[in-house]
């Protein structure tokens, strides 16, 4: 997976789906937790200047945006409670 991934952002460096994926992964690992929160932050970074997609209306654009970045928010916090030791297991999506 990470390997997909990987390459995925390669050639890709915006590709939300995979930084939120890789955020996710690395959340998990608290070893890797600037990994997650890295990842996090481009993909909320991302959010902000993303157009919305062809033939999708206003009101789904809002929604999937609102999603989205509470994923990216969620990872960025996540380790930031893991350090802390507020959140010693984090919640699967």
């Amino acid at each position: 997976m990470l390997e997909v991934a990987n390459g995925l952002l390669a050639k890709d460096p915006s590709n939300l789906g995979m930084l939120l994926l890789l955020s996710d992964y690395y959340c998990d690992k608290a070893d890797q937790l600037a990994k997650a929160e890295a990842y996090a932050k481009k993909a909320l970074s991302v959010l902000d200047t993303s157009a919305k997609p062809e033939g999708v209306t206003d009101e789904q654009w809002t929604q999937q945006k609102s999603l989205q970045k509470g994923l990216g928010a969620e990872f960025d916090g996540a380790g930031e409670h893991r350090k802390e030791g507020q959140c010693p297991k984090r919640w699967r999506i």
